[in-house]
């Protein structure tokens, strides 16, 4: 996402409506701007996340030679607070993480997924105990946990290593065709041409602007669908990577560790007031600094504390297991002070790639879709993304063949998105039960009906939960085609149960 920048934006050339003067070309807007220095080369990425950094991995891999990559932030691994989140890279992203020979790094930065379990720590009496997450699949065992700091570390470091030109501290002022057909992108005091960009710029994305402004007829608007998930705020609380807490059960002290992952109940148990649920994912440096998500709807209490010592009163109140010395006054200031993020609405455009003039642009990562983090499929799509966008590159019909494969993908994760596993944020506990209670059905269905159907005719009857296919790595779009089958079959059943009844 575009925030601050730093370079003041320009803006761009205002399209005249047919029947006027010609709109201004990049010759024009580079004149009236008095900048000079042109420089031609081969790709340019914009946004250095994880699609970003990936992307020009891939780039550099399919054998272009000057592939700059642009991001505002000054290094590729500033430590957020306010997006110090962890990455499963799973099934689905590492398949690009190994066709590049990156895997390896990112286990040495991560924690296997293999084994994965939570640790539950209770205000009273319950005391604290592990327990099975419900997600923890077989298909995901190695999957790996890596902070985003970590994350973009290494892929970074692939990039410079591969010879890829990776450019921070710079914003994006502008996009524009250029008269040669290619695109130019003024940077500061330096304008990019090239024939071939990629938007790795975020939900908010100025490439997925421009090529709306240049080609109308497209639908580069987002497409929102509704999700319990959606609109939920959440800000990040800094701990140390490992702390004491009171088991309540004996008065005994116990120590966290960073490579395990914790959830921490508040002693409140009504809804959406004063309950709360702080949650730690597990990361393998010690040294880093950790963070516990607060993910609650925008009326809860917390989002009230307007000062350190509130925030301070509030953990007191809510947390007696946790000694004060578990969050330091400063990092009690630092989240009254932080603005609070919302998660988005499940949303994908239906196009992610398109030519202008001569040059050919491809969307990747949160450019063309977005969601709600629920089933950790943020980061593997994005990579999923660029390993389609490297498979098609070589092809004369590049932009068609990436338009066939990955708009499809995008609609259908966000679609499975809104129904995989929305009610984990403790938002409802009438509705979690009943969510689960769902889940523990369609899992139990799946389990009989593959003792007596083929598999074919299972999916088509009663498939796994939407969740478990998706964390198995099962293709997006397949996932979502057996969904609604099972939906038009067991309607077709019920109706024809209910009229057999009737008569």
């Amino acid at each position: 996402v575009l925030t601050a920048c730093a370079h003041a934006l320009i803006a761009p050339p205002v399209r005249l409506r047919e029947g006027t003067a010609p709109r201004a070309t990049s010759g024009d807007y580079l004149a009236g701007l008095g900048q000079s220095t042109i420089e031609e080369v081969d790709a340019v990425v914009v946004g250095c996340g994880p699609a970003g950094l990936a992307a020009a991995v891939e780039l550099k891999r399919r054998g272009f030679d000057k592939v700059v990559a642009l991001e505002r932030r000054d290094a590729p691994d500033e430590f957020e607070v306010a997006k110090a989140y962890l990455y499963l890279v799973d099934r689905r992203g590492q398949r690009w993480t190994d066709a590049v020979g990156a895997t390896d790094g990112i286990r040495a930065r991560g924690v296997s997924n293999e084994g994965f379990s939570l640790t539950r720590i209770y205000p009273d009496e319950k005391g604290i105990f592990p327990t099975k997450p419900v997600l923890a699949r077989p298909g995901a065992a190695q999957a790996v946990w890596i902070p985003r700091a970590s994350l973009l570390a290494a892929l970074a470091e692939r990039a410079s290593d591969d010879g890829a030109d990776l450019r921070f501290g710079v914003s994006v002022d502008n996009l524009c065709a250029a008269d040669d057909g290619a695109v130019d992108i003024a940077c500061g005091a330096t304008t990019l041409r090239t024939p071939l960009v990629v938007g790795a710029d975020g939900a908010r994305s100025r490439v997925r602007d421009f090529l709306a402004k240049e080609l109308p007829a497209s639908s580069f608007e987002p497409r929102e669908l509704a999700s319990p998930s959606a609109g939920l705020t959440y800000k990040m609380l800094q701990v140390p990577p490992s702390f004491d807490v009171t088991n309540k059960t004996d008065g005994s002290r116990f120590t966290t560790r960073s490579r395990d992952a914790y959830t921490v109940p508040s002693r409140s148990t009504k809804p959406n007031t004063r309950r709360l649920r702080l949650g730690l994912l597990p990361s393998r440096d010690p040294e880093l600094p950790r963070t516990a998500n607060v993910i609650r709807p925008a009326t809860h209490e917390i989002w009230r504390c307007a000062t350190g010592a509130e925030v301070r009163e509030f953990l007191r109140s809510e947390f007696p297991q946790l000694p004060d010395a578990v969050v330091s006054d400063e990092a009690c200031e630092a989240f009254a002070n932080a603005e609070p993020g919302a998660f988005p609405s499940p949303q994908y455009v239906e196009t992610v790639a398109a030519t202008v003039g001569a040059a050919r642009c491809f969307l990747v990562g949160d450019a063309i879709h977005a969601f709600p983090p629920d089933l950790g499929q943020g980061v593997n799509a994005a990579l999923e993304d660029v390993k389609t966008l490297g498979d098609v590159l070589d092809d004369q019909n590049a932009v068609a063949a990436y338009q066939a494969a990955r708009a499809p993908a995008a609609k259908a994760i966000a679609h499975l998105v809104q129904r995989g596993f929305p009610y984990q944020y403790d938002q409802s506990v009438w509705r979690q039960r009943l969510f689960t209670a769902g889940l523990v059905g369609r899992v139990a269905a799946n389990a009989v009906f593959s003792k007596l159907l083929p598999e074919k005719i299972v999916k088509r009857v009663a498939p796994p939960p939407v969740a478990f296919s998706v964390i198995d790595g099962e293709d997006y779009v397949s996932v979502w085609r057996n969904i609604r089958r099972a939906t038009r079959t067991t309607s077709a059943l019920a109706i024809a149960f209910l009229a057999r009844a009737v008569l």
